[in-house]
């Protein structure tokens, strides 16, 4: 019994079945998508993921915005006015993009470790816009992803973002 209460304070949390889960499966595979704030200069976001097939992935932003049938396309409109479209360069958008193998030693070694200066538009859907970041080739392993923001962007107060891993599809 005293077992059991110290688990349901969180005196233990070695035994919190969250964790233990997350220990066995390892961190997620992309896609992924980590929420991120975009309006502030010196947020710090950090992730692992697992690569489990070799190849070429995408490092994207990806600005949510209403579905254009529901506001007639006002938001997208909007938030296209910010980005850009995909022939005009839109608000560039400073970011720090850090990626580091993780060797089994817990060893880092550094893949990407730039500032990248995003603008342009990449793709878009009826419910999102895509910036891409960074397009790496990322073998099998885990890999430790930090995103540093670097500059204040006042509209994207409040605005869902999330830095997208992905792998990159041949269409």
């Amino acid at each position: 019994m005293a077992l059991l209460f110290c688990f349901a304070m969180g005196f233990i949390k070695e035994l919190d079945p969250f964790r233990i889960a997350a220990r066995l499966m390892g961190p997620p595979m992309p896609p992924y998508l980590l929420a991120i704030d975009l309006s502030k200069s010196g947020n710090i976001y950090e992730t692992m993921i697992r690569i489990k097939n070799e190849g070429l992935y995408d490092f994207d932003f990806k600005f949510i915005v209403k579905h254009y049938k529901k506001d007639k396309g006002v938001d997208i409109n909007r938030t296209m006015e910010f980005t850009g479209e995909p022939h005009a360069n839109g608000t560039m958008i400073p970011v720090k993009l850090s990626i580091y193998k993780i060797n089994k030693d817990n060893e880092k070694e550094r893949i990407v470790d730039d500032i990248y200066h995003t603008n342009g538009l990449n793709n878009w859907m009826s419910d999102a816009l895509i910036r891409r970041i960074k397009p790496t080739i990322l073998n099998k392993g885990i890999y430790q992803v930090r995103l540093e923001t670097l500059e204040d962007f006042e509209f994207l107060v409040g605005r869902e973002i999330y830095l997208e891993i992905r792998q990159w599809e041949v269409k």
